[in-house]
């Protein structure tokens, strides 16, 4: 098992301050930081630190780090989960290793600390409770497909969902099953990935791959209402973003028929809005953000679905994962593209971030303003609120 290097400096120039048009070269995330593109402008966040979690080596296979990373600001503590089957904590403040455990399978959800406990789904199908001091298992739960995306907590109820199209609902503390739900796969082909739950209220809000946005009451699993987003379309149905509640509406996504607005009471189809390539959804206040698969960021006005404004990275930039906000300003990971910041009001970029190999997985924003990615280098980085 590797051992972490000392820490590294973000900066060769002591001149050189704040989240500007940062570049690291592309043979890896270990070379020097070059380059500081004038149009530029220093962004909401400054270097913190970074840590390797695997052997530098330029020549090594880079796979995609999907995790993310779970931040605890209580307890002064960051816990991340590589493709390696290895979860490491790490202290916030310096990043002084806590504590690291093999858990035997890629952490394929991003963790999230809860009551002292750390939750994380893996590739192999099992959800994991873990000490949060410690890393010792608490608990686990196996389910039969991958767990891919971050399970959600409310109440005393843990909901997330697996690569088999169902949706289970566990105790928080125990692990002890509360519900599931599960639908039929579809016969064509399906997309890779899965739609995270959305919980609100006494409801789960959760897509399918048959192309099936549904309503269940979150205390025993009962549907409510189901309603399909793709019905002229017999491929590619699959509902992959989180929906979002904004503005009274309920915004959800199909591959085959774009973004769509429901009545969140009953489920019936408000507006079709013809934006295709979805990957993420995310709010701003009380509008929409949508993430599109050809690099693009755009701002919707809740209410009616009416663009306010729309940024576009470029195809080469890669796909974007979901855009996270911080203060006035949107953070959005790029497969190829690094991270990006823009203004939230305006679109404008402002400064960008870029590893040698790129960022599959989500941003995490914590409390104090802080924030913490993973690169696919297996290179987790933290930065500070300026």
């Amino acid at each position: 098992m590797a051992k972490s290097p000392s820490l590294l400096a973000f900066f060769l120039l002591s001149g050189c301050q704040g989240l500007v048009g940062l570049h690291l070269g592309a043979a890896g995330d270990h070379l020097s930081l070059t380059g500081s593109p004038p149009h530029m402008e220093l962004g909401p966040l400054r270097p913190g630190w970074r840590r390797e979690l695997t052997e530098r080596n330029i020549y090594r296979d880079h796979v995609h780090q999907v995790g993310g990373v779970a931040h605890d600001a209580g307890n002064n503590r960051v816990a991340v989960g590589s493709a390696d089957g290895w979860y490491r904590c790490f202290a916030a403040s310096d990043g002084r290793l806590l504590w690291e455990v093999d858990i035997g399978s890629g952490g394929a959800g991003r963790p999230i600390f809860y009551r002292g406990l750390l939750y994380t789904g893996t590739d192999d199908g099992r959800m994991l409770a873990l000490d949060g001091a410690t890393g010792r298992k608490v608990w686990s739960y196996r389910v039969q497909g991958a767990i891919s995306e971050e399970a959600v907590i409310s109440g005393d109820t843990l909901y997330f969902v697996d690569g088999e199209n169902a949706i289970y609902a566990l105790d928080v503390l125990t692990g002890a099953w509360r519900w599931q739900y599960r639908r039929t796969p579809p016969a064509e082909f399906a997309l890779v990935g899965e739609a995270p739950p959305m919980v609100q209220g006494d409801r789960v809000y959760v897509g399918f791959s048959d192309g099936m946005l549904v309503a269940l009451n979150a205390k025993d699993g009962g549907q409510e209402w189901a309603t399909d987003l793709a019905p002229e379309h017999d491929r590619f149905q699959d509902v992959d973003a989180r929906a979002v509640l904004v503005a009274g509406r309920l915004y959800a996504a199909s591959a085959a028929a774009g973004l769509l607005a429901l009545d969140p009471a009953d489920g019936h189809i408000i507006d079709t809005l013809p934006i295709s390539g979805i990957t993420a959804l995310a709010s701003v206040d009380d509008d929409l953000l949508a993430a599109v698969d050809d690099g693009d960021l755009l701002r919707l006005r809740g209410g009616d679905g009416a663009v306010v404004w729309r940024v576009s990275f470029g195809s080469g930039s890669g796909a974007p994962a979901e855009p996270v906000n911080i203060g006035a300003y949107i953070l959005l990971p790029l497969s190829r593209g690094g991270m990006q910041v823009v203004e939230a009001a305006s679109g404008r970029p402002v400064s960008h971030f870029t590893p040698g190999n790129g960022i599959h997985g989500p941003i995490t924003v914590g409390r104090d303003g802080s924030a913490w990615l993973l690169s696919d280098g297996a290179v987790l980085y933290g930065f500070w609120p300026r």
